[in-house]
């Protein structure tokens, strides 16, 4: 399940589940549109928010816990939850909190994973 929102600047952000049958963990990765940009496609790169460390065997729900948030404190950083599965197969929420920056080089505040250290089992 992916979630999508829009600040008040009318930038978008999109985040997701990501997963593959041999090389991507179940992880969470969000992308973005600046406001004014094309319609139509997320124009800013993807940005790794956690990658996944292992693999879930044991039932077939998924991600049906994703929300992205605008945090109206300064209605521009923007708040992502999503599922990860940890290295024993079990699974853990993620939240991190980004901005989409210009000034940037992959669009967003940070690119280092330090940036959003908050998990809750």
């Amino acid at each position: 399940m992916g979630s999508i929102a829009m600040n008040g600047a009318g930038d978008l952000a999109l985040g997701y589940s990501v997963s593959d049958a041999t090389n991507t963990l179940p992880g969470v990765r969000v992308t973005g549109q600046r406001s004014g940009h094309s319609l139509g496609s997320m124009t800013m790169d993807e940005l790794v928010i956690k990658e996944g460390e292992g693999v879930q065997t044991s039932t077939q729900r998924w991600g049906d816990y994703s929300s992205m948030n605008v945090d109206p404190a300064d209605d521009r950083t923007f708040w992502y939850t999503n599922e990860i599965v940890r290295a024993g197969g079990t699974w853990a929420t993620w939240v991190g909190a980004f901005t989409l920056d210009t000034l940037f080089a992959d669009g967003f505040e940070s690119g280092d994973l330090a940036a959003w250290p908050l998990t809750v089992p």
